[in-house]
């Protein structure tokens, strides 16, 4: 009896040792299927831009980026962070009237809203609204290599004394709602620590992000934003919306 008590003693601690490590690895794999993931994006806006005099996927209220790549990406698997998914199906639109557009999704594009608003400042709330004719950005006008596209959403359900609609957002605005002040969704909606976090509710682990450039790499907690964000096009603006997050 003693010996079995050994025994059983022995794969208790072997079995405690061995399962953060298996976790480890599991995350390590959702996290390469996350970067994959955007990789097929960036390369599939890459192809829009190619096929469309240049530009990226315009905003619209109807047609919306993951139905305009969609012919490029095909599977809407893709629009699905592995690791997101543990923590319930993320947001989207369900209204929409195509499939892409509805389906469940981890990721948004960049919504370039500091070139709009630098540029159109008096039709800015038309571009907002997706009521503006040939509103996309052109590739050529994205001049820094490390201008982030597309990077992981947070995982936000609706709440009934707030935001009914939770985090359903297609474009990363950091100028949405705020009159033109750099307040907008990038405030609470992009997702910083979504591989390798130690705990939850901490300022760890990272998230992964593609760029225009084409690369895909993880940034850790907040680096997209901090201390330049990233998201912006000029000099000026990187540093005039930059803040730490939260």
């Amino acid at each position: 009896m003693i010996e079995l008590l050994v025994v059983i003693a022995i794969i208790a601690i072997l079995a405690s040792m061995l399962l953060p490590a298996l976790s480890r690895a599991k995350e390590s794999g959702s996290r390469i299927k996350c970067v994959n993931n955007l990789k097929q994006l960036s390369l599939a806006a890459k192809i829009y831009a190619d096929d469309n005099e240049g530009y990226y996927p315009p905003r619209t209220n109807r047609y919306r980026w993951p139905t305009l790549l969609q012919p490029t990406y095909l599977n809407t698997n893709i629009l699905l962070c592995p690791t997101d998914l543990l923590r319930g199906v993320p947001q989207t639109d369900t209204s929409s009237p195509t499939v892409a557009d509805a389906a469940p999704r981890s990721y948004f594009i960049n919504g370039w809203n500091d070139f709009f608003f630098d540029t159109w400042s008096n039709q800015f709330s038309a571009y907002m609204s997706g009521q503006l004719p040939r509103a996309g950005m052109k590739e050529t006008d994205v001049i820094k290599a490390d201008t982030i596209l597309f990077g992981e959403k947070k995982n936000l359900a609706a709440d009934p004394n707030g935001d009914t609609r939770g985090a359903m957002d297609y474009f990363m605005d950091m100028y949405e709602g705020s009159g033109g002040l750099p307040t907008g969704n990038d405030v609470d909606r992009i997702e910083h620590g979504c591989h390798g976090v130690l705990r939850k509710g901490g300022r760890s682990g990272g998230s992964n992000f593609a760029f225009v450039d084409g690369s895909v790499r993880q940034l850790r907690y907040g680096a997209s934003v901090w201390p330049l964000n990233l998201w912006a096009i000029s000099d000026r603006n990187r540093q005039l919306n930059a803040f730490v997050a939260p």
